[in-house]
């Protein structure tokens, strides 16, 4: 049985895995030890491709959100994000920064020629 004040997470421990594509933002997201370290606040990858990359999360204390790579994500079930990482490794965690996302495409006045062009993709 884990600790009380340390943020038991109780009968979602064994709550069935989903897919990363069903993360929202607002979910918790919990250390190895069961401490709540935030709440996601950005999913990280492509849909389209079915590329996981991870999880931008926040906690109330932080300025800023923090990214978890999706190697340090050990389960995602559908209200909680469990990670890898002790609360110690959570907090040398990376600031999320958003990144732009480039693809080959047409480009040009009358788009003739192809070249590298901002992603639509939100």
């Amino acid at each position: 049985m884990r600790d009380p004040r340390k943020g038991s997470v109780g009968p979602d421990d064994a709550a069935d895995e989903v897919s990363w594509r069903v993360i929202e933002p607002g979910t918790p997201v919990f250390a190895s030890d069961g401490t709540p370290v935030g709440r996601v606040t950005h999913v990280l990858g492509d849909s389209e491709r079915d590329i996981f990359d991870g999880v931008g999360f926040r906690h109330h204390l932080w300025t800023a959100p923090r990214m978890a790579a999706a190697a340090d994500i050990a389960r995602i079930t559908a209200r909680r994000i469990f990670l890898r990482l002790s609360t110690a490794e959570v907090e040398r965690c990376p600031a999320y920064q958003e990144e732009q996302v480039y693809r080959i495409g047409t480009t040009g006045f009358f788009r003739h020629r192809e070249g590298w062009r901002k992603s639509d993709r939100d």
